[in-house]
This record gives C-alpha cells, structure tokens and sequence, in this order.
C-alpha cells in the first residue's frame, strides 16, 4: 500500500521533470513554468484581471504580480486599465502570445506522450480522473483553510 507521503513524492517529481522538460524546450522565449500556466488560461480566458488569475493558478497576488511583470517585458500581454476601477487591470494576450500557441501546446502534448508512453488509455483516463480530484480536494482544503483565518 502506498503512504501519502510517497504518492506525493511521485506528483512532486513528475511536476519537476514537466517543468524541466517545458522550461528546456521554451528558453528562447524566456518563460518558465508560471507564466506558461498565466497564458494558457490567457488563452481560454483573455481579458480577466490579476485576482482571477492567482485564483486559477493558486498562487498569491504577489507572484502573479511578478509573472505578469515579466510577460508584459517579453511583449506577450498588455494590461489595460479598468474604465470602472482605475486600480484594477484587464490582462489581454499580444498577437506574439497567440503566435506562440502553437509552440506550446505542441509541447505540452509531446510531453504527455513521453510520460504516457505504455500507459492504456483507460489507465490515462483513470489517472486524469484521479488527479483532478486530489487537486479539488486540495483546493477545497485551502479555500476551507483560508475562510478559517478571517
């Protein structure tokens, strides 16, 4: 029987050698593994604000902040302030962040075709399913957590 402790140190290493694996093959476009994640949902999601962002990824505003820093230096999203709340700023993806999906879904799926490689598709879509939900089980217990301190 696997210990929790082991099932975590298999999706810690796995997470480690993806971002290792995106990292090798998107250094010309100087982005690490946030950002990625900040433009996929930029994709799907174009024009939401920093808040919901940090939501999505689950990290906090300040990383997020930073993320977004650096992708508007490398030109791949424009902030436009908010006509309602002159504090708050819609993230839009540029033409070269649309230009550069291609790339990176072309990467994502040739690295889920290594790490999958052998594995039946009803062994990937039992894997899928149970990833899906220790991360809501793991979201669930943060949001609880967070309700808990206020």
């Amino acid at each position: 029987m696997l210990t929790n402790s082991i099932i975590l140190r298999w999706v810690n290493t796995l997470a480690h050698f993806t971002q290792n694996y995106v990292n090798n093959k998107l250094h010309e476009q100087g982005l690490g593994g946030a950002q990625i994640g900040m433009i996929i949902f930029l994709l799907k999601n174009d024009g939401v604000n920093q808040d919901e962002i940090a939501k999505f990824i689950c990290k906090d505003k300040s990383s997020v902040g930073r993320s977004l820093k650096k992708l508007n230096e490398l030109g791949y999203i424009d902030r436009v302030q908010s006509k309602s709340d002159r504090r708050n700023f819609h993230i839009h993806l540029t033409e070269k962040a649309h230009s550069l999906a291609p790339t990176l879904f072309k990467t994502l799926n040739e690295w889920t075709s290594i790490i999958t490689k052998d594995i039946t598709d009803e062994e990937r879509e039992l894997t899928q399913k149970v990833l899906e939900l220790m991360v809501s089980n793991a979201k669930n217990s943060l949001e609880n957590c967070n309700q808990e301190k206020q």
